[in-house]
């Protein structure tokens, strides 16, 4: 049995005209082979936002059709048609993925900033429970690491600052903080300083285990929506909080081999930014040092990302990085620096909430305090999680603009706004 479209009317198939009256448009029309161009227009008559809303419409069409390959083609039972095209595979941009709940492609015009924010959300949602059990795992290792640091520091301290021992400290494994004895004339200092220099590279080993993990659950998420499969935490009948956890431990596991393979290159690239962008964030300390520190720090963003996708090593991450990013950088600012400010915000306000709560609260109404612990937690962590997630999702944004000037395409203004300025 043949498929054939419907007549064109103004040069588009009827069925992708009428698409904004219908939810679902058969994919088995929509993905036929392509002759020239969609359309009938030529490929460099394209705006860049177009592509990409192309892009995205051809994803969620192959998602419906995966949908209703599962099913009957009718009521009646009968077959799916036996000659209908294959679904193209996804290229695994997190762009070409449905971003509004209803399957919908994201609004025409909306500016590249919030395109990054909407797919970094998305990405967080679908995979919560795996990013939140990943950066949990890390950062109980870190933690130790920092207890053993900071013991080993007050060990080699007691040992030779004289008239300092364990009795006279009130915690061994933390920093001593007491001016007295925490500055450069009696040592204490330097002995940070070399322990501090000593942890760094086991530091950042659990970091690059995180990283790593999260690139590999969004890239895993991305590759289940290209070929209609489910991913961890995408929508769906709900299976329950424990089932949900069990499930995605089963994806941690699953990832180790892949971690196992890209935990060296990544770590080598992982050590040089962190090399740069620990300085830079305490330089940015300075408040007034931001328009010098930011846009270094944004160049770094897109690093590990290069090293997984695109095989680059040490140094050439960091170059191919600055290359890309280039390209987005103040549009990734926009997202960079409003979840930075908000999760601090969300740390600050718990603590200011919980310092002025009345005393009887908490001993007559403990469950008050909790919640509003509970709830600052919870909000200052999916923040931290969108940042994690941020990378990988500017990576993947500015392929998509280098792609675009490859192709001597540039951005230009839709339909609606090129009537509106005429």
């Amino acid at each position: 049995m043949s498929l054939r479209l419907a007549p064109d009317v103004g040069g588009r198939p009827a069925s992708l005209q009428q698409r904004s009256g219908s939810s679902l448009v058969p994919a088995s029309r929509a993905l036929l082979p392509e002759r020239k161009s969609w359309c009938g227009t030529s490929r460099s008559g394209w705006s860049a936002g177009s592509r990409q809303r192309e892009h995205a419409r051809r994803h969620w069409l192959a998602i419906s059709l995966h949908a209703s390959a599962n099913d009957s083609s009718g009521p009646t039972g009968s077959p799916a048609p036996e000659d209908s095209p294959p679904a193209t595979p996804s290229t695994s941009s997190p762009f070409q993925e449905p971003i509004q709940e209803s399957g919908a492609p994201e609004p025409k015009g909306s500016p590249r900033w919030y395109r990054i924010v909407v797919a970094a959300a998305s990405k967080v949602r679908r995979n919560l429970l795996a990013l939140l059990l990943t950066h949990a795992l890390a950062d109980a290792a870190i933690f130790l690491l920092h207890r053993a640091s900071h013991r080993l520091t007050n060990e080699v301290a007691f040992r030779f600052i004289p008239g300092l021992s364990v009795s006279t400290v009130l915690n061994p494994w933390y920093l001593i903080v007491d001016p007295a004895i925490a500055n450069f004339q009696t040592g204490y200092q330097a002995v940070t300083l070399v322990v501090f220099l000593l942890s760094f590279p086991i530091n950042v080993l659990f970091k690059t285990w995180a990283v790593v993990a999260t690139i590999l659950l969004c890239q895993r998420q991305a590759d289940d929506a290209s070929t209609g499969g489910s991913a961890t935490g995408t929508d769906g009948p709900n299976p329950g909080i424990l089932a949900a956890a069990r499930g995605a431990l089963r994806t941690l596991r699953s990832l180790r081999p892949d971690i196992a393979r890209l935990w060296r290159p990544v770590f080598s690239v992982e050590l040089l930014v962190a090399a740069a962008v620990v300085p830079l964030q305490f330089a940015s300390l300075l408040v007034v040092t931001l328009p010098l520190t930011l846009p270094l720090i944004l160049d770094l963003q897109a690093a590990t990302p290069a090293v997984i996708f695109e095989g680059q090593r040490g140094w050439a991450a960091v170059v191919r990085s600055r290359a890309l990013i280039k390209r987005i950088r103040w549009s990734l600012a926009v997202p960079f620096v409003i979840t930075v400010v908000a999760q601090r915000l969300a740390q600050r306000g718990r603590e200011w909430v919980l310092g002025r709560l009345p005393p009887r609260f908490y001993t007559e109404l403990v469950e008050i305090p909790v919640v509003v612990f509970l709830a600052g937690t919870l909000l200052s962590l999916l923040l931290m999680r969108l940042q994690d997630v941020l990378p990988y999702v500017a990576y993947f944004e500015a392929k998509a603009s280098e792609e675009l000037e490859s192709d001597g395409m540039v951005e230009k203004p839709g339909p609606e706004q090129s009537q509106a300025t005429a």
